[in-house]
C-alpha cells in the first residue's frame, strides 16, 4: 500500500487549513495509506470513510494535490495518490 507512480519520492500530508501557510505548517512524511487512514481518525476520533482524490496541481507548492476526506469532508491532502486498502476501509 504505497503512493502511485511516485518516482521514490516521500508521500507528503498535510492537514487542511484556512491559510496555505498554515496548511503547510503541518506537513509530515506518510508511509501508505494505512497510516494515513489512522491519522485521519485518531485526529477527529472517527471510524469513518477516508478517501484520497485527484485535487489540482498546484503550482504554488509544486505539488500534484490529493483531496483527503473524511465522509467526503475535506481534511487534508497529500502530494501522491496512495492504493486505498480494502483492510484499511
Amino acid at each position: 500500500m504505497t503512493a502511485i507512480g511516485n518516482n521514490n519520492a516521500p508521500t507528503l500530508f498535510r492537514w487542511h487549513r484556512q491559510l496555505l501557510e498554515d496548511s503547510l505548517a503541518t506537513v509530515r512524511e506518510i508511509k501508505d495509506f494505512v497510516e494515513l487512514e489512522a491519522l485521519v481518525h485518531e485526529e477527529y476520533e472517527s471510524t469513518g470513510l477516508v478517501e484520497v482524490k485527484w485535487y489540482a496541481d498546484d503550482k504554488r507548492i509544486n505539488w500534484n494535490t490529493y483531496l483527503v476526506t473524511l465522509d467526503g469532508r475535506a481534511v487534508g491532502y497529500t502530494n501522491h495518490a496512495l492504493e486505498n486498502s480494502p483492510a484499511a476501509s
